[in-house]
Parts: C-alpha cells; structure tokens; sequence
C-alpha cells in the first residue's frame, strides 16, 4: 500500500507544460486516456522528456523518431536500429498534451 501510495504523491508532482503554457500533472493528462491512470513509468521515456525541454526553452521540434538500440525484445517485437512510434500507452496522452493534438495516432488519418 506503501509503494501506491507514494506512486500517487510523485504523479501528483510531476507537471508539463504545453505548448500554450498549460500545466498539468500527469493525472490530470491521463484522465482523458483510455486506462484513465498512467502506467507507473508515464513521462520517464525520451520523448516526452525532449519534448518538454523544447518546449521550456522555446524550441520548435521540426521531426522526432525512435529507434531501437541493442538487443532483440524477449518477444522479438523489437529490433537493433528498427524505428517504432513512441508506446499507446505510456507516451501517447503525454504526447498528445505536449503537441496539442488529440489526433496525433489516430491511425485512420495516416
């Protein structure tokens, strides 16, 4: 009960801002997202975290990609210097927030 209780606490602390300068913490992001909680890594990927320096420090990102870097996944879905989309679940409603664009993986508009 400990640990859920601290995950709490540190998602209630940790805030991004957009790019109109809106704050809100990461539950406030996840609210919106299909699970309505975030995974107990949100915003401890690349992106998100990239993102939001570019973001504080009044940057203009042109093109982001993610590649895989080493070994094989134990599934195999990943692949040494394969490029994938940032993950649905942990990245997506963060990203979206960050770039003001609920329609940013919506797959029918690719």
């Amino acid at each position: 009960m400990n640990s859920i209780n601290l995950q709490q606490r540190l998602f209630e602390h940790y805030d991004f801002v957009n790019g109109s300068g809106e704050l809100k913490n990461i539950l406030d992001i996840f609210k919106q997202s299909t699970s309505g909680l975030p995974p107990s890594t949100a915003g401890e990927c690349a992106a998100p975290k990239l993102l939001q320096f570019a973001i504080k420090h009044s940057l203009k990102p042109i093109a982001m990609t993610e590649f895989w870097w080493g070994k094989s996944n134990k599934q195999n879905t990943k692949v040494h210097l394969a490029y994938y989309p940032a993950c649905k679940n942990k990245c997506r409603p963060i990203l979206e927030y960050l770039l003001e664009d609920e329609t940013l993986y919506d797959n029918r508009l690719i």
